[in-house]
């Protein structure tokens, strides 16, 4: 199944050269970020017993905004009747609900809003867990037989990656509840998934805190 989804976005690349262009700068981004991992021919063979999955992927453009692409590795896709995601537990909803985060964003009189980059690629898999999250990758070369990787964290797409972030961010921010009280309140009740959103009493304040956002284990991008 994995392998006939590569063969058709070969297809594609080779139709459409931009699309393929992206395509190899995310897929060559992953590996450079450490997202990714390329295995050896003698790791192929290595992996944790029932846990063996190869995920399909494929490249989305997104219509309104031209000339940004993502890749989506597909979860939901079925192997003799079985998915990634029919195999995993979604967990508890664990994200605050998003009346109570938009309700503490009218209080104050100066809002700040941004977003967790990349916020499921923040979060490293357990090694004995990463062989459920294999995917096969030519570089575009449809002359040869493909290479065997490994994502080394969470995938989007995957029913357990949103609790799973919830619970790794929120534990990152306990960590300085005691050093920085008021940045760690911000992380744990005044985001929606990956969505900060707060409200200060002036200007200094907003700022301050969302700077120090870095030291508590997030990684933001202002909007």
């Amino acid at each position: 199944m994995a392998l006939k989804r590569l063969v058709n976005n070969e297809k594609k690349m080779r139709r459409d050269v931009d699309f393929a262009r992206a395509y190899k700068g995310i897929m060559d981004d992953y590996v450079k970020k450490g997202y990714a991992r390329r295995l050896e021919p003698q790791e192929v063979q290595r992996f944790q017993e029932g846990k063996l999955w190869y995920l399909p992927h494929f490249g989305v453009k997104n219509p309104y905004q031209p000339g940004q692409n993502r890749l989506v590795f597909d979860a939901t896709a079925k192997g003799n009747g079985v998915s990634l995601n029919s195999a995993l537990m979604k967990g508890p909803q664990r994200y605050k609900p998003l009346p109570a985060v938009l309700f503490h964003f009218r209080e104050g009189a100066v809002g700040v809003c941004a977003d967790i980059k990349e916020m499921f690629h923040q979060v490293l898999m357990q090694p004995q867990d990463r062989s459920s999250q294999r995917f096969l990758w030519k570089n575009g070369d449809d002359q040869r037989e493909p290479d065997v990787y490994e994502m080394q964290v969470m995938t989007f797409g995957a029913a357990s990656s949103p609790c799973s972030e919830v619970y790794v961010k929120t534990v990152n921010a306990s960590q300085y509840s005691s050093t920085d009280p008021r940045a760690a309140l911000a992380i744990k009740e005044y985001h929606y998934v990956d969505d900060y959103i707060d409200s200060f009493t002036s200007e200094e304040e907003a700022i301050a805190v969302s700077t120090r956002f870095g030291k508590c284990g997030q990684s933001v991008e202002p909007t």
